[in-house]
């Protein structure tokens, strides 16, 4: 089991794609912002 983690919030879902909502202490306080379309997440 992993013990890092983010909750994300789904605000919309389309057929082929979604969009999330990250609170803004996640914002500040993770690695999330460096992300990048196509890149590898668990």
């Amino acid at each position: 089991m992993w013990n890092y983690g983010i909750s994300l919030t789904v605000v919309d879902v389309n057929t082929d794609s979604f969009v999330v909502s990250i609170i803004p202490h996640t914002a500040q306080n993770t690695t999330i912002g460096k992300k990048r379309p196509g890149d590898i997440v668990n």
